[in-house]
């Protein structure tokens, strides 16, 4: 990571076959997978998010990249047969800083 970017955002898009998936089972798949993640992986906290029409849920994990302590928040939302990710990452001593940012680009998150 260049230690000059302290934020990082990603929004992603899978689709999935599985129509009987929702926010629920598809948070609780993506929590299985994060405790399997390189670096030591710790989930720090979860919670709900609405905005606009939509549902997510979201979890705060914490885990070294490249030697650094990386804190990230995940915004997960379910729409139909897709699953759309935000995620925002920062250096853990700015995550508190960086967090507000990080909600503001997911309240801004709108399908056309």
């Amino acid at each position: 990571m260049n230690p000059k970017r302290k934020k990082q955002v990603i929004v992603s898009c899978a689709y999935f076959e599985n129509n009987k998936d929702n926010l629920e089972t598809r948070f609780i798949g993506y929590i299985e997978n994060a405790k399997k993640f390189p670096g030591d992986c710790k989930i720090i906290e979860t919670g709900n998010l609405n905005f606009n029409e939509y549902k997510s849920k979201w979890v705060v994990l914490n885990q070294k990249v490249d030697g650094n302590n990386i804190d990230s928040i995940n915004y997960i939302i379910v729409i139909g047969d897709k699953e759309y990710f935000i995620g925002g990452f920062s250096f853990s001593g700015k995550f508190d800083q960086s967090q507000p940012v990080f909600e503001s680009i997911a309240r801004s998150f709108r399908l056309e």
